[in-house]
């Protein structure tokens, strides 16, 4: 391992996912709303939720609560994600028989995609994709070629994880079946109990959640088939699945060209299909090409919308897809990579984050808001009213829903949508000290229509400026002390 950590381009990679996490915590005053929502169902530890399977609110809450309450801490947790990935894929390449250095360039050449930088700035239900895909896909191709059982229960479990993680997983197991029946050699394994034993795994694994599918009505699965569907009508969702594609993986297309010292990759990438494969080879390129082939015949023959960052985790192992087609009969190299390539990668990362750096800029009144200086006065407010009563209850709209995970008191948050419809006190049920908060214009009348409604409630409320004529209004409303006076 200390020899692994020595190697310049491993140091390169781990300085990638360094800075990656710095310039989202050094240049974003809040953590993105994706972001926001898995800490509030993470907070609730339940076992699905509305949207998604519960597995990246899970694992996004306990990293919050373990790095102190920390919101930005999450930016690591989403880089820590790519490295355990890029780990896995680093072990698929040296289990296919590569080299150290070619092991490394696999993963190299992920990293140089615009997948694992535009599409990897938060952690959520696609990202989490980025570890439990390899993971699966290794301990597939250990099954396969060890043949022992440990492999398999660990491919069961991984594949309920990756289920909860985004049920889209479920394509890519199906094709991992597709290929156990269509592969000749892999055929064979089908005679002995190991991929029965990883099914059963499977499915003892994810029987948790199956029954909570059922109990729920199946609520997240119909979600995400529903917001699949609604531009149903859309046969241009198809070639924009492609552009993305191209978009999210062409610059690690781009990486091969430049870091390899003959200019005829394509032809030499298409004269190797008269080769034979090794089993293991010809499963990492179905696994790489198939799951595209697939979602775009869906999308192009009935209109499926895909959402724009689907395809970020799609290709995880397109490093060792390259590095294979990278090699004739006799395992000998088409072309090798020069010294400068490090070099290269990060040549295309510095352009990548240039070509970026609006990302990170305020350029809206939501994204401006300065997180620290908002709960400070909030904070100082609830304080001087109510001493050392703790803010249990956060009612907010989206732009300031990221309050429930700044604030010290950490309240429960109420649902943004239901804020909307100024529904909220009509029952005195929930006791304690509630916070609501939303931004406005200067000339919005949401806060008259507020206090208007609510305004004997109140017991105190403030704006604070954001940017040009934006302010964010917030008002205490103590439950308790209500029943009290009613009483």
């Amino acid at each position: 391992m200390s020899n692994i950590l020595r190697d310049k381009r491993v140091q390169f990679i781990c300085v990638f996912a360094l800075i990656f996490s710095l310039i989202p915590t050094l240049f974003r005053n809040v953590i993105p709303y994706d972001m926001i929502e898995n800490l509030y169902w993470g907070k609730e530890l339940q076992l699905g939720y509305a949207k998604h399977p519960p597995l990246f609110a899970w694992v996004s809450f306990a990293f919050f609560k373990i790095f102190g309450s920390i919101p930005e801490s999450l930016y690591f947790l989403t880089q820590l994600n790519l490295l355990v990935g890029c780990c896995f894929i680093y072990k698929i390449s040296r289990l296919l028989n590569h080299d150290k250095s070619t092991s490394i360039s696999s993963v190299l050449f992920l990293l140089a995609s615009v997948a694992t930088t535009f599409g990897n700035t938060k952690l959520n239900a696609t990202t989490i994709l980025f570890s439990l895909l390899p993971a699966i896909y290794f301990f597939f191709l250990r099954m396969m070629k060890f043949q022992k059982i440990s492999d398999a229960v660990f491919l069961g479990i991984f594949a309920m994880l990756a289920c909860i993680g985004k049920y889209i997983a479920l394509m890519f197991l199906g094709c991992i079946g597709l290929f156990l029946i269509c592969d000749n050699q892999a055929r064979k394994l089908m005679k002995t109990l190991l991929p029965y034993i990883a099914v059963f795994a499977f499915l003892i694994a994810i029987s948790w959640h199956i029954n909570w599918m059922y109990q729920s009505d199946f609520i997240s699965l119909k979600y995400g088939l529903e917001k699949s569907v609604s531009a149903v009508s859309n046969r241009w969702s198809a070639v924009n699945f492609i552009l993305m594609i191209i978009l999210f993986f062409g610059t690690s297309t781009l990486a091969l060209f430049y870091s390899s010292k003959t200019h005829d990759v394509i032809n030499h990438c298409i004269s190797k299909y008269r080769f034979c494969y090794s089993s293991e080879e010809r499963f990492v390129i179905m696994i790489t090409v198939a799951p595209i082939i697939i979602l775009f015949i869906m999308s192009l023959t009935t209109g499926m919308n895909i959402g724009s960052f689907w395809g970020a985790s799609l290709c995880p192992l397109i490093g060792v897809y390259f590095n294979i087609l990278n090699q004739d009969v006799n395992h000998e190299r088409l072309f090798k990579f020069t010294k400068i390539s490090t070099l290269i990668f990060a040549i295309i990362m510095t352009l990548q984050l240039s070509v970026g750096r609006n990302y990170w800029k305020h350029h809206d009144a939501s994204e401006a808001i300065n997180a620290t200086k908002l709960v400070c006065c909030i904070e100082n407010d609830c304080y001087n009213r109510f001493g050392e009563k703790h803010i249990s209850f956060i009612h907010a709209d989206k732009a300031t829903a990221f309050l429930h995970a700044y604030l010290h008191d950490s309240p429960k948050f109420y649902d943004a949508n239901k804020f909307n419809q100024l529904q909220i006190f009509d029952n005195y049920e929930i006791k304690g000290i509630h916070l609501v908060t939303f931004l406005c214009h200067k000339d919005d009348n949401k806060i008259s229509e507020f206090i208007d409604k609510y305004n004997e409630l109140i017991e105190i409320s403030g704006l604070v400026h954001i940017i040009d004529d934006f302010y964010v209004y917030y008002a205490f409303i103590d439950i308790e002390e209500k029943h009290n006076e009613k009483d």
